[in-house]
């Protein structure tokens, strides 16, 4: 059974019991929980093909914030990368939408109103995604996408044999986006 929600929903599950295992991008450290998987994925510029940005192999922050944003809300863990980079130019961005949705999202990056940044893999900009993923050149954009369970749980072996899998699977696409850099 899987559930989609924010991050603070998924540690709730955790903490509630309701759920055994949550995964969620940069989740903030939780006493009570404990990260069995994780990957690493660079933040960038999400575009369309056509935008001036998609041709660049890295982008500066301050180029990105002469354009349109389309911005994460409070509400997804993006905000918490996003958010001390662009505090600099706060009082000049052109924000033209806050959502807290990854399609919205991708829909509004595609029909042309913006940029947005994310992780490749959130935003589906593998290959034949039709949008364009430029890294930014931050060293804290960066994002996690991790496994948590709750701290003091015991973990029956088919819950072990499934975070099994799901660390081999995270380090598979964690390489794709590795190779797709280099």
């Amino acid at each position: 059974h899987v559930e989609v929600g924010s991050p603070g929903t998924i540690v709730s599950a955790l903490l509630d019991g309701q759920v055994d295992l949550g995964i969620a991008f940069s989740l903030s450290p939780h006493p009570e929980l404990r990260q069995v998987a994780v990957a690493h994925f660079p933040v960038g510029a999400v575009v369309r093909p056509d935008h001036p940005l998609a041709a660049l192999r890295t982008v500066a922050v301050e180029d990105c914030v002469a354009c349109r944003l389309i911005l994460p809300t409070r509400t997804l863990s993006l905000y918490r990368v996003m958010e001390p980079m662009l505090r600099p130019w706060q009082d000049r961005l052109d924000v033209v939408l806050r959502t807290g949705s990854i399609e919205l999202t991708n829909r509004m990056v595609q029909a042309g109103a913006g940029l947005a940044f994310q992780s490749p893999l959130a935003l589906g900009t593998w290959p034949g995604s039709g949008l364009c993923h430029v890294p930014l050149r931050d060293t804290r954009a960066m994002t996690g996408l991790g496994a948590y369970v709750r701290d003091s749980r015991w973990l029956p072996p088919l819950l072990e044999t499934v975070i099994g899998e799901l660390r081999v699977e995270l380090g598979r696409v964690q390489d794709m986006g590795e190779e797709r850099m280099a």
